[in-house]
């Protein structure tokens, strides 16, 4: 009976343990579970709750690893990769084309300011130079609203008109392909470049022109409002930079990029203090340059 009871603890304790073995020079054997090795030293445990212990290499003679200890150690020394990272960035929008023209004349004009934007990335590494992207946008140009008023002022002779209203807006999100070319002698320091696409959200900003064409006959003001519209179109965004890791876990960026788009609203209400009412429907061809530094936070796996 005490022979099977140690049959069955001896059992129980090989199973248990992982049994590698350590020759040293001197030829004496360690039979232990081997922990780590690196080019100076291996550490081991003879026992499962026993104090580690550490062997120079050099006192070494040979060393043979379990199946499991092997596959540990495996483990534990495979590279880390980068797995998908979470970033942050913001910048300017200059526009161009038809959305950057003053001309309140001209039905193309988008009348847009240089803008401001706010960008928040998810990225997800395919492979060590390419990745697929998730980026909400989001974007906003006021309008030269002192342009209409000069363009009512100027039919009517006078100088009582004024304008005003929201921003050109643009929110949603862009789905691309993401670049990344390590420089060989720069360590930390990439090219990157990504193709966006999407179907954003687009907001015609409400706006409204009042004044009195001829006061010497009309008594009060009269005030023309455009309503809000809204409507979704497709955009892409291309775009050129670099990234330099500050270390394992944190990026700066900093980037280039071309948004385009020509969005059309339906259905917006012309109305006006005197009665006049009209529905109509409007379209805007909506480019821009961008410039942005961002944040990136990169998780890793094995």
């Amino acid at each position: 009976m005490k022979h099977a009871l140690a049959f069955f603890l001896l059992f129980l304790c090989i199973t248990g343990f992982s049994q590698d073995l350590i020759i040293t020079k001197s030829g004496d054997q360690i039979q232990c579970h081997i922990l780590s090795i690196d080019t100076l030293k291996i550490i081991y445990r003879q026992r499962n709750e026993s104090p580690r212990h550490e062997i120079l290499r050099s006192e070494v003679e040979n060393y043979y690893l379990s199946k499991t200890t092997a596959n540990e150690l495996d483990w534990i020394n495979r590279p880390l990769k980068e797995f998908f990272s979470l970033g942050f960035s913001g910048g300017v929008a200059y526009p161009t084309g038809d959305f950057a023209s003053m001309d309140a004349n001209s039905e193309l004009s988008g009348l847009a300011f240089r803008g401001y934007f706010f960008n928040a990335e998810l990225l997800f590494k395919l492979s060590k130079y390419v990745g697929l992207s998730a980026t909400y946008m989001n974007q906003k140009h006021a309008l030269n609203y002192q342009a209409v008023s000069n363009v009512y002022n100027t039919y009517f002779g006078t100088s009582n008109f004024t304008a005003g209203g929201g921003p050109w807006l643009i929110t949603g999100i862009l789905f691309g392909l993401n670049f990344d070319f390590p420089l060989k002698h720069t360590e930390g320091l990439s090219v990157t470049g990504y193709f966006d696409a999407g179907v954003p959200k687009f907001t015609f900003p409400e706006q409204f022109v009042q004044g009195n064409p001829n006061p010497q006959v009309y008594v009060g003001t009269t005030k023309v409002t455009i309503s809000e519209a809204k409507t979704n179109s497709g955009a892409i965004k291309v775009g050129l930079g670099l990234s330099y890791k500050l270390n394992k876990y944190f990026a700066l960026s900093l980037s280039g990029s071309y948004f385009s788009a020509h969005p059309s609203f339906f259905n917006i209400n012309v109305s006006s203090t005197n009665g006049y009412t009209e529905i109509i429907n409007y379209e805007q061809e909506i480019k821009t340059l961008n410039l942005q530094a961002g944040l990136r936070f990169l998780f890793y796996r094995k």
